[in-house]
């Protein structure tokens, strides 16, 4: 998503400096690097990091807005805020857009949402255009999360909701923001691999498309809260895959974190590979495969099980079925798009048998379900191009 909003701005300026405001400096940097930085993406850490810093982060941003409005009521109008807050890194920026997955929800809790709502207040008061990406938005019954949601949603430039959720949690919560408009995934305007780049994937993975593959793409987070019980399901699911399907299972770790120490996709995809019985039937993909890699070989597959928000995009880009394991909103926005709600299990009612029985019936349906995916997906794939005619309107055209 981020490489995709960066090509539709250097579409628009080809000159304009790209900031990446990161709470993984290194990580990010890093990653660039390896993938040769197309955009010419200039890497800045905003936040430090740890539980302490947690906290502090928020009382200096407090802090420095409280001083800002105290000078302006002095008619002070040149001050130097002492710290690193979002106030003093936003001065020298001209336009910030906010790339996130959810906001403003109960998952996330109050610290998520105070964060959330202190970024689009600090833009506004320093006269800064702010836009919010495709993102999911709620639910949240929690009174306080609703009313920062509603004050720091009424201080951005425009909100694009990518979901019919989302927009029923806005007009729940009373946003007075005029420019809100239904923008889908970034994601669906991806550029799909070609058949020659696939197959020479395939030849450097020694996978065939003969043969018969699923993908799973586990989550990191889903198994910190539910430990064990994941562990012993997606276990069992494997097995029937292979054993009774004659399955071949690609174990895509997702989301991988590089050197921060701090527990990944993979982790989770070593225990299970170790667990499993067939294990010439398992394939563990290599941490170093590109997006579009990854892509290649679902495209191989017959189906997707996912808990993973962008490799659930990735497999409906590619006319590939996804069945969902969520733990947001975001998941069932995205399938509810095409028809395919029923295909979503939250992750704290997941059984093993509903699990079959949902890919049974995929089994069973998948011309259909295929079908329905392309008629949608040539409707959503100029999703970026609409965000570029935003930018264009808000920015350039106003200057």
């Amino acid at each position: 998503m981020v490489f995709e909003a960066c090509k539709k701005i250097r579409e628009l300026d080809s000159e304009c400096q790209i900031l990446l405001l990161s709470s993984y400096k290194e990580y990010d940097t890093n990653f660039l690097r390896a993938v040769g930085n197309p955009y010419d993406i200039k890497v800045c850490g905003h936040l430090k990091n740890g539980k302490l810093f947690k906290y502090l982060n928020i009382i200096h941003d407090f802090f420095a807005i409280a001083l800002l409005l105290i000078c302006r009521r002095l008619n002070i109008e040149h001050i130097r805020i002492p710290f690193r807050t979002l106030l003093r890194i936003y001065a020298d920026i001209d336009v910030i857009l906010e790339i996130a997955g959810v906001s403003f929800t109960d998952n996330f809790g109050i610290y998520s949402a105070v964060r959330s709502a202190l970024r689009m207040i600090c833009a506004k008061l320093l006269g800064k255009k702010y836009f919010c990406l495709p993102q999911s938005y709620g639910p949240s019954s929690n009174p306080f999360i609703r009313i920062l949601a509603r004050i720091g949603l009424d201080a951005a430039t425009y909100i694009m909701p990518r979901g019919v959720m989302s927009i029923k949690f806005l007009r729940e919560i009373g946003i007075r923001n005029n420019n809100v408009i239904f923008v889908p995934d970034l994601a669906f305007s991806y550029e799909d691999p070609d058949e020659q780049y696939r197959n020479k994937v395939y030849t450097r993975l020694h996978t065939s498309p003969s043969n018969k593959y699923v993908a799973i793409s586990p989550n990191i987070h889903i198994y910190r809260w539910l430990g064990a019980r994941i562990l012993r399901i997606m276990i069992n699911i494997i097995d029937y895959l292979t054993t009774h399907l004659g399955y071949n299972v690609f174990l895509i770790a997702h989301e991988i974190r590089g050197n921060t120490k701090m527990p990944d996709d993979k982790l989770i995809c070593d225990l299970l590979y170790k667990k499993v019985k067939n294990r010439e039937k398992v394939i563990t993909v290599p941490d170093e495969l590109t997006a579009n890699e990854i892509k290649a070989l679902i495209a191989l597959c017959d189906f997707v099980i996912t808990s993973r928000y962008h490799c659930m995009i990735s497999a409906l880009k590619m006319r590939v079925p996804p069945i969902v394991i969520a733990w947001a909103n975001k998941y069932s926005e995205a399938m509810e798009l095409f028809g395919l709600k029923n295909f979503v299990i939250n992750y704290e009612d997941l059984r093993e048998e509903e699990l079959i029985n949902k890919i049974d019936l995929l089994l069973r349906e998948r011309n259909i379900i295929v079908k329905k995916i392309e008629d949608k997906m040539s409707k959503l794939k100029e999703s970026s191009q609409l965000f570029k005619e935003i930018l264009r309107k808000e920015i350039y055209e106003k200057r």
